[in-house]
């Protein structure tokens, strides 16, 4: 009921008898409470749409995290079967790999080395005045980091 509508029926209704008046006021109400209550069920409705559409975006999340979780322990089962000190994950925004060691809370880009990881055919490992250094005996190339 627009507010024109009302106007013109309380300009009608103070036309009428005291009896009919009370007659009409009643049924203004009654057609005032019905749009009230198809008002409230509708704004109840988009509510509820809307607070279904952000549970659902949390969810999703939800999911894509744990899958997300789940993969990066896969990997690291696979890239080190006998123990997970270093667990790979992607960095979400250069969507590189970097490890973080569960045991002591570093995070570093490279693969890290461990005694079960062997380097790649032709590497050697060598400590010179306390470094660590990979070196390549045929090609002649040396590496401060673990080569892959």
């Amino acid at each position: 009921m627009t507010s024109k509508s009302v106007e013109a029926s309380l300009l009608s209704l103070l036309q009428r008898t005291p009896e009919s008046r009370l007659e009409s006021t009643d049924t203004l109400l009654l057609e005032e409470l019905a749009y009230l209550e198809e008002e409230l069920a509708r704004a109840k409705a988009a509510a509820a749409e809307d607070k279904a559409q952000r549970v659902s975006k949390l969810l999703q999340n939800l999911r894509d995290r744990m899958r997300d979780a789940i993969n990066n322990v896969e990997i690291a089962m696979q890239s080190n079967p006998q123990g997970m000190e270093w667990i790979p994950y992607h960095d979400e925004t250069t969507g590189q790999l970097y490890y973080y060691n569960a045991q002591t809370g570093k995070t570093q880009w490279e693969k890290p080395f461990s005694e079960n990881t062997q380097l790649p055919f032709g590497w050697t490992e060598h400590i010179s005045n306390g470094v660590k250094f990979y070196h390549n005996r045929s090609t002649g190339e040396s590496s401060y980091t673990v080569p892959h």
